[in-house]
């Protein structure tokens, strides 16, 4: 997600309806009254959200932070992940109430002992939780409907799915959401805690917008802070460079691997946040195709920064 990407208010709810009507609406037991125990789209579900919990744990591994935009926008994913599931367990058990279905399985490629592996591996903890007895070898082949068997009544399955998507999907989404709308509802810690060091580099004129970098930092971390401003570095001090949460940078220049690199390099640590002050910049590109040059400029400093790890936020410090 960039920097400050976010949903309309009225956007995050509209999602989550939508998400359980969708959920509800799925197909979740698809051939008619005779269920495939292995086909989509409930195993697609399951592999959807183990693959986003993976790319979290990435995300963590490199350390990686989100702005509070992106903490909002990422508990309403999480929200409307879980009523997706939802939705869908509540619709088997609707149309289950209703219509008998029989549960059994087919398959070109594997034959029964390997799919009553993958099923034991599948279904193994589900059936723990709920006490429901799993098929021996000689049962579950017998449920292959191209072998003439024409399955057994879906209920245990039914009851084997909605367990494993409560405990796979719908628990650890909620639990995500709750903590990305907490986390937002919060100073981001990388960056929130007070006082804020900010460090300028190859910047004139920061003391004068003091009450424009003040206004942006607070809507930024959603919270009061207390300015340490240090003073600002010229091309050729990178090697003075001292400890900052955020980095204060004008637009107006381009990035550049000899010094902007070079004094990333110089600095204790990374900064928590890198600002470009995009007041010169525009007051020097105010004609017609200004518009177009400002993109242009912030997406060549986003993803130079994108490629170091670090989030950057586009400011006009001189509007505030």
């Amino acid at each position: 997600m960039k920097p400050g990407v976010a949903l309309p208010r009225a956007a995050g709810p509209l999602l989550l309806v939508a998400a359980f009507a969708a959920g509800a609406a799925l197909d979740a037991l698809p051939g008619g009254q005779r269920i495939n125990l292995f086909a989509p789209p409930l195993l697609a579900m399951l592999g959807w959200n183990l693959a986003v919990y993976a790319l979290l744990l990435v995300a963590v591994a490199r350390h990686r932070s989100l702005t509070a935009p992106q903490r909002r926008l990422a508990a309403w994913l999480h929200a409307a992940a879980a009523l997706l599931a939802c939705g869908a367990v509540l619709s088997m058990y609707a149309r289950g109430s209703f219509l008998e279905f029989r549960a059994g399985w087919d398959s070109t490629f594997f034959d029964a002992p390997a799919l009553h592996r993958f099923m034991q591996w599948l279904f193994g903890p589900a059936a723990a939780l709920g006490g429901i007895t799993l098929p021996t070898p000689d049962e579950f082949a017998a449920l292959r409907f191209s072998a003439g068997g024409g399955g057994e009544r879906a209920a245990r399955w039914i009851h084997l799915y909605a367990i494993t998507l409560a405990a796979l999907v719908i628990l650890p989404r909620t639990l995500l959401a709750f903590a990305a709308a907490r986390g937002s509802a919060a100073p981001a810690p990388s960056i929130g805690a007070r006082p804020l060091q900010v460090l300028p580099y190859s910047y004139q004129g920061a003391e004068a917008l003091r009450a424009g970098l003040r206004a942006a930092l607070e809507r930024h971390v959603g919270g009061p802070v207390e300015l340490q401003l240090a003073p600002s570095l010229a091309q050729g001090e990178e090697a003075q460079a001292v400890a900052a949460e955020v980095l204060l940078l004008p637009l107006t220049a381009t990035p550049e691997a000899e010094t902007h690199g070079a004094l990333l390099a110089a600095l204790p640590a990374p900064p928590a946040l890198v600002l470009l002050d995009e007041s010169g910049f525009r007051r020097r590109f105010a004609g017609p195709d200004g518009a177009r040059r400002l993109e242009e400029r912030r997406a060549l400093w986003r993803s130079w920064l994108v490629s170091r790890h670090l989030p950057a936020l586009f400011v006009d410090l001189s509007v505030l």
